[in-house]
This record gives structure tokens, C-alpha cells and sequence, in this order.
């Protein structure tokens, strides 16, 4: 009995468990209601290549950076692989809504695509960061609690950064759709 409680508190002080793997089921729920749901029949050949390319590969590049940040395979650079994880995330995000919201991004000029591509990534970004926050808050009160303050808010400036860059590729997306027409 005290192996399993020891498990289950390794489970949840893991940064592995605590904050990738919800994030990955939410990731994978979400995409299996697009594809249950009959959303995905709604995008184009281009726009479903896209979609499958970031959708699915997203959860691999997640991996593995986490994978290199938690066994600091390169010494030190843990901090710097933890801004491309938030990069690729905040990246990806747009795309797994994009069946869902593409009536709306189709027919809206660019900025409001911008604002609220850029807009989403913030929402959901923030929420990501008060848990991350939080839970490393709890985990050790001996933490330097500036410290993970300042990595929050650069996290937020990087989710910005993210959804800027998706936001472009959505429009890229959405001109290349228009020619092709």
C-alpha cells in the first residue's frame, strides 16, 4: 500500500504528469470531437493536410521537449527548450480550433483574424500559466516565487508570440484557399 501511495504522489509532483499529459487528453479530446463530430469534413485537402500536420504533430514535438527539459540531456538549456515548448503550443493551439472556428476566421478581414487567433492563444495561454504558476507555487515554498513569476510572464510573452505566428500562417492559409478557388 505504501509503494502505491508513494506512486501516486510521484504521479502528481511530476512535471511530466502535472501539466503535459492533462494538456495532451485535453489535446486528444478535443481533436476526436473535431473528427467525430464531422468538422474536419468542412476543410479542404489543403486546409486538412495543415490541420493533421500540426494536430497530430504537435503532441510528438511536445514530448519531446519535455523529454529533453525534465532530463536535461543539454546541460542547462532546460529554460530555453521550455520557451520553444510554449512557442510550439501556442503555435499549435489555433490550429486544433481552426475546424470549429473557420466560418468565422473565413469572413473576417485580417486583423480581427489576428486578434482573435492572437486572442484565443492569450485566453487559453493564461490559464495554462495561472496552473503552471500555481502548482509550482504549492510544490516548494522555498522556490524563489520572483523567479517563477518572471518565467510566467515571459511564458505569456511567448504565447503571444505563438499566436502572432499563427494567426499569419491561418491567413497564408486562408489566401492560398482564395487562389486555389
Amino acid at each position: 500500500m505504501a509503494d502505491m501511495i508513494d506512486f501516486f504522489q510521484w504521479l502528481f509532483i511530476n512535471p511530466f504528469f502535472t501539466n503535459l499529459i492533462p494538456i495532451l487528453l485535453a489535446w486528444l479530446v478535443i481533436f476526436l470531437i473535431s473528427l467525430f463530430s464531422g468538422k474536419l469534413g468542412s476543410l479542404n485537402k489543403n486546409e486538412l493536410k495543415v490541420y493533421l500536420l500540426v494536430v497530430l504533430g504537435y503532441p510528438i514535438v511536445a514530448l519531446l521537449l519535455k523529454y529533453i527539459i525534465l532530463t536535461n540531456i543539454i546541460n542547462r538549456a532546460w529554460y530555453y527548450f521550455n520557451w520553444i515548448e510554449h512557442l510550439a503550443a501556442s503555435f499549435a493551439m489555433p490550429f486544433l480550433f481552426y475546424p470549429w472556428f473557420k466560418p468565422y476566421w473565413k469572413s473576417q478581414p485580417s486583423f480581427v483574424l489576428i486578434i482573435s487567433v492572437v486572442g484565443l492563444v492569450c485566453i487559453l495561454g493564461n490559464m495554462n500559466e495561472l496552473t503552471e504558476f500555481y502548482l509550482r507555487y504549492i510544490d516548494n515554498d522555498s522556490l524563489n516565487h520572483r523567479a517563477i513569476l518572471e518565467d510566467s510572464m515571459f511564458d505569456l510573452v511567448i504565447n503571444f508570440v505563438g499566436g502572432l505566428l499563427a494567426s499569419l500562417a491561418i491567413l497564408r492559409l486562408r489566401k492560398e484557399n482564395k487562389a486555389g478557388n
